[in-house]
């Protein structure tokens, strides 16, 4: 994977976390911690997550979760499928098609 790629995922990582942080703490006890999906603490030294890994943490937080769904928005260069995720109010969520 080249370093474009990694930094993408990093940032999709460290940009997921930090939206659901701010949903309450209500909202945080039903999504997975980072950890319980990857296999180690977001930032720790010599480990990043993978593309495979972020869209897997991905998955996890919108089967738990009713503020997020996640959607397909073509290919990367690699070949692998590129997801963008909307994090929402359960209201907003389900008036999706009206915001596009």
């Amino acid at each position: 994977m080249s370093t474009r790629g990694l930094r993408a995922a990093g940032l999709a990582l460290l940009t997921a976390c930090f939206l659901l942080g701010s949903f309450g703490a209500s909202f945080a006890q039903k999504v997975p911690a980072p950890e319980e999906v990857l296999g180690f603490k977001v930032g720790a030294d010599y480990h990043l997550a993978t593309y495979e890994q972020a869209v897997a943490y991905f998955k996890a937080i919108e089967k738990t979760s009713n503020r997020m769904k996640i959607f397909e928005m073509g290919q990367t260069e690699g070949g692998r499928t590129q997801i963008y995720a909307v994090i929402t109010s359960e209201a907003n969520m389900g008036a999706l098609d009206k915001y596009k």
